[in-house]
């Protein structure tokens, strides 16, 4: 718990109270009286709006209440609360307050509403105490002090329930209900003047609302969680487990007081006349006052100031569901006996769930929204929920008219609204369409996500498709390749409202015929992974399936590199561009040489493949036929470049170049993985002795398939001394030719000056820059051991 300024001036006001011989306790409660008041004045001086005025003033009073909790010794020294270093910074400066003093100050500060959230996480020997203290020393019986008395009474149900502890110190409890209820039969309804009438409505209120909670607690309906203050988690984090039982335990201590409680409801309804309930209708209640019927959370739009009549036909519903569940209760209460009192319910009963602004029809709805009452929110929360909402041009209107009133809640539900009203190929007006995507344009992609893959179909559902998407997607694109950010604004998201399939089309499209938009369009499609991964009748996903429409298209020279460059991109997201998708469908089918004219076409699916290496070999090298039906595509290729004669010799080496380097990486894992790989490789040795292939070509599997070379054969002998060096660079530093060339010395014959030529003819056509490095350092060897023999 933060201490701000505000607390300290409560500190401040506490201290000035203590005197040499203690606490002065009218001086104390003068004190935080003033403190409060500077509190709310200065809140007040400040220019905010009301509500956040206001919930600021209640922030203070939950804090200043644990400040004042903390005063009481028996509090201060509870274990969790000793230890907890946020507070033990404060204990110096905190004197001790007696019971009494705390209740004081809880009545006169109308703080009440923070008892049962604070109350409630104590061992329930703590709440007992304060319980039988607070009405030992109350003899008042006001509006205040019943609401007091029943945040108490919710404190120790709750607080039983939640440790599952009410076989201990049930004498304890039976105690604290008897001072409850004898504390509620010292009053009485009565009509006599106005102040009665006024108490009176206070006080049937809290006692129907104890004898639902007695009620419930007996029959073993679990208490409601008591609300938590996001500004005191520390205290409620202090009590809260994670480890609550799912058993709901009853509190059979309950049934004297609630017996009682039932005698003294049905005495005081019989003296509820006419003008007392229409005058109960008027009362209103503060809006921080919550009971058993108020719901955990705010309806939109919807007013929390109620009458204490609404409340109580409220509270008189809940009391006859747990009647009517509870069969068992004739028997053990004789509940038949309070015939009075349950005529009373079922005249006055009324569902807290129930909204009669919910029966309007369509006409009415939009009417009483146009009396810009504090109901429209609400109204309009319901308008959005109504069948048929966009089928009605009025209702069009309407919402058009009452765009700033929507929160995104609000215009989630209007959306998907719409989505299931016109999958139901219901008439519809265009333009409510158009309103509608209107509105979801304001809610973030977060929100807008989960619509388009749910009711959507990840983006393949065009339900939503206006006539003007063609002009919105140009639209969008355009700005987005203007600022050729890496961080898109997130309005290509609402686009997949419409269309996911044309959103993901035109990204790819973009990217590839237009340089330098790659980073853009890859995180716009990252920020749509739902979409691009969206399952076509084909089995494929809708991005991977774009990409392979693209490229079996005739690519130029200069839109080949940047396809490439995307799909390695996009491969590097997670969980966006499935690697085994792409090796299946954009890689396998284009490992085929057609003919020597087209080796072009083997370097898209070759960098490719070998972007899938560096990312995730195993999605390649993995047990089974398909890594061998890899490796011989790749043989065949090695084959098929090992000419670098004419104009397409640049184009050999790179394939050969590309294919060499994944064989590599290929036979390294095999190598290292013999074992798991026994099958493959006997496959691979079979189907290499059925093919006629250069022996350059296998060079490279030589060590997988344990290829022996033949002794008298140049060269051979030579290339084996190349990929050595080459591929087993620790073994040598290539710029160093005595250690290079060394490594083959011994198995080198001594070739003639001729014979080293016309090897060397014969291989460096078919080598790479690596390689002639390495053949030249080797040719230097031989020609310097050559000089020196002669």
């Amino acid at each position: 718990m933060q201490v701000d300024e505000q607390l300290l001036w409560l500190l401040s006001a506490l201290r000035l109270a203590q005197g040499s011989d203690g606490i002065n306790r009218d001086k104390l409660i003068q004190n935080v009286n003033n403190c409060f008041l500077r509190v709310k004045k200065d809140r007040k001086a400040i220019s905010v709006p009301a509500s956040q005025a206001s919930e600021e003033i209640q922030h203070f009073q939950v804090k200043a209440s644990v400040l004042l909790l903390l005063c009481l010794p028996k509090i201060r020294e509870l274990s969790g609360v000793e230890n907890c270093e946020d507070f033990q910074s404060l204990f110096s400066s905190l004197p001790d307050l007696s019971d009494s003093v705390f209740f004081t100050v809880v009545r006169t500060q109308k703080i009440y509403f923070v008892l049962s959230p604070l109350l409630s996480w104590l061992p329930p020997h703590i709440v007992q105490t304060l319980m039988k203290e607070y009405f030992q020393y109350t003899h008042e019986v006001t509006p205040v002090t019943l609401a007091i008395s029943v945040e108490l009474l919710k404190s120790l149900l709750f607080s039983q329930q939640y440790r599952r502890a009410h076989q201990n110190g049930s004498q304890n409890n039976t105690e604290c209900l008897q001072l409850l209820v004898k504390f509620f039969f010292s009053k009485n309804v009565s009509s006599k003047t106005p102040s009665l009438i006024k108490f009176s409505g206070y006080y049937f209120l809290y006692m129907f609302e104890c004898l639902y909670l007695l009620l419930a607690a007996y029959v073993g309906y679990e208490i409601r969680d008591p609300n938590t203050f996001s500004c005191v988690e520390t205290w409620t984090k202090l009590w809260k487990t994670n480890n609550k039982s799912a058993e709901i335990i009853s509190l059979p201590y309950t049934k004297e007081a609630l017996m009682s409680m039932l005698t003294l409801c049905q005495n005081n309804s019989r003296e509820v006349t006419v003008t007392l309930w229409m005058e109960w209708s008027e009362q209103m209640l503060p809006q921080n006052a919550t009971f058993c019927s108020t719901p955990s959370t705010r309806q939109p739009g919807k007013t929390q100031a109620k009458s204490i009549q609404m409340v109580t036909c409220h509270i008189a519903f809940l009391i006859l569901r747990l009647l009517e569940a509870h069969s068992q209760l004739e028997e053990h209460l004789a509940v038949s006996e309070y015939h009075e009192l349950l005529q009373f319910l079922q005249q006055t009963a009324v569902d807290p769930d129930y909204d009669p602004d919910k029966d309007l029809t369509l006409e009415q709805l939009m009417k009483e929204i146009s009396a810009k009452d504090d109901r429209q929110e609400k109204l309009l929360g319901i308008l959005v929920q109504r069948e048929g909402v966009i089928a009605s041009s009025d209702a069009s209107r309407c919402l058009k008219e009452h765009v700033a009133v929507f929160d995104n809640q609000m215009k989630m539900e209007l959306l998907q609204n719409c989505i299931k009203w016109l999958k139901t190929n219901e008439l519809h007006i265009p333009e409510s369409i158009n309103v509608v995507l209107d509105l979801a344009a304001d809610l973030n992609p977060e929100q807008m996500k989960p619509i388009i893959e749910g009711s959507l179909s990840a983006g393949l559902d065009d339900t939503l498709k206006t006539p003007s998407f063609k002009t919105q997607l140009t639209s969008v694109f355009n700005q987005l390749a203007d600022e050729n950010t890496a961080e898109p604004s997130g309005r290509h998201v609402w686009l997949c409202l419409q269309s996911g399939r044309d959103v993901v089309q035109e990204a790819v499209r973009l990217a590839v015929s237009m340089t330098g938009l790659v980073p853009v369009m890859a995180q716009v499609l990252a920020d749509i992974p739902q979409v691009c991964q969206a399952k076509l009748p084909s089995g494929n996903s809708l991005l991977a399936f774009t990409l392979e429409e693209w490229q079996t298209s005739e690519l130029c020279d200069r839109e080949e590199q940047e396809f490439i460059g995307l799909v390695k991109k996009l491969l590097s997201v997670k969980r966006l561009l499935d690697k085994e998708e792409v090796l299946q469908l954009m890689v396998k089918p284009f490992m085929v040489i057609e003919c020597s004219a087209n080796l072009g076409k083997l370097i898209l699916p070759l960098e490719l493949l070998k972007e899938i290496m560096e990312l995730d070999a195993s999605v390649v090298v993995r047990p089974g036929p398909e890594v061998v039906s890899v490796i011989v595509a790749l043989l065949h290729m090695m084959d098929a470049t090992l000419c670098l004669e004419g104009q397409g010799a640049s184009t050999c080496l790179t394939v050969r170049c590309l294919a060499s380097t994944i064989l590599f990486g290929i036979t390294s894992d095999m190598t290292i993985n013999q074992k798991k790989f026994e099958k493959e490789i006997t496959l691979l040795k079979q189907i290499v002795c059925q093919h006629n292939l250069h022996p350059w070509s296998i060079m490279h599997i030589s060590q997988v398939v344990s290829a022996e070379l033949k002794k008298e054969c140049g060269v051979d002998l030579l290339l084996q001394a190349l990929v050595k060096v080459c591929h087993n660079p620790s073994q040598g530093d290539p710029h160093d030719p005595v250690p290079c060339a060394s490594l083959d010395c011994a198995v080198l014959p001594k070739m003639s000056k001729s014979e080293w030529i016309i090897t060397l003819l014969q291989v460096l056509p078919h080598c790479n820059e690596s390689e002639w490095t390495s053949a030249f350092f080797i040719t230097e060897y031989a020609l310097e051991y050559h000089n020196t023999v002669s």
